[in-house]
């Protein structure tokens, strides 16, 4: 397995979903930003990606760390999210009356279907 298929067990848009795992609560797009310490214009670019490919490390190092992630362990993230997905509604806490929840999940599907895509 190469750096790059270890890193890609947690591509960026992945990080960003599941950057609520180590904050406790959704953090916004405005704290993850400023938990990184990039641009916002950079953090956006780079945190919808479907692989770390063309991504620098500086760049990956400061979004894994915004959203409280490990990129070279990310199993405890896999896990949850595996569980997460398997509820009847996953990510229930992000249903706010503003159909957050159904946008979140419509767009985590368009990436984890753009990422299957891309590798095969």
């Amino acid at each position: 397995m190469t750096l790059l298929e270890r890193l890609d067990r947690l591509p960026p848009f992945l990080c960003y979903y599941a950057a609520h795992y180590g904050w406790g609560k959704r953090p916004t797009v405005d704290e993850l930003v400023a938990a990184s310490g990039l641009p916002l214009r950079t953090f956006t670019r780079n945190a919808w990606k479907t692989s770390w490919a063309r991504v620098r490390v500086e760049v990956m190092e400061a979004i894994a760390k915004a959203c409280r992630v490990d990129l070279l362990n990310p199993e405890s993230v896999i896990q949850r999210f595996s569980e997460e997905m398997k509820k009847e509604k996953p990510f229930a806490e992000f249903s706010d009356g503003r159909n957050r929840r159904a946008r979140m999940l419509k767009s985590l599907n368009r990436y984890a279907a753009r990422a299957v895509v891309s590798k095969g």
